[in-house]
């Protein structure tokens, strides 16, 4: 863009230097003019490809959220709507995560595992060898007499 400045005040020019600085305004103001256009036409590019893109992404978008749609438990049309494409994508990541894991036994299979028989329980009391029953024994015979005052 070019601007255009005055050296001189309007007033003091004579009719012949009006003219020439008229020519030279008209002479920027024309290729100001084939700028602009210029401009415009890179604009409407511009924006071609953007909406190129935008169509795009709402492809993308659509995609991740239909793998998503049934981990969340969202219609599609939901999630497209309401998350944005990096939100979209970390649900669709979820859900393939979730298809291909273990599936979690249910509690009540869980807790049917945990229990055992009392007899089947390990012991966590100290149990003495047969070695030991003997120094074991006195130990417990010399404890009984020293509480009962024996």
């Amino acid at each position: 863009m070019h601007e255009f400045s005055l050296t001189k005040d309007i007033e003091e020019m004579d009719a012949g230097e009006l003219r020439s600085t008229l020519d030279e305004f008209m002479e920027k103001h024309g290729e100001n003019v084939e700028a602009y256009a210029g401009l415009e036409d890179d604009l409407a590019e511009y924006s071609e490809q953007v909406e190129a893109l935008e169509g795009d992404l709402e492809t993308a978008q659509t995609y991740f959220a239909e793998k998503a749609a049934d981990y969340t438990h969202l219609e599609a049309e939901v999630i497209v709507e309401r998350f944005s494409l990096a939100e979209t994508i970390e649900m669709a990541g979820e859900a393939e995560e979730a298809e291909f894991s273990e599936p979690e036994a249910p509690e009540e299979e869980a807790e049917a595992d945990e229990e055992t028989r009392f007899s089947e329980r390990p012991e966590k009391g100290r149990v003495p060898s047969d070695a030991d029953k003997s120094a074991f024994s006195e130990q417990a015979e010399d404890d009984v007499s020293r509480l009962l005052g024996l």
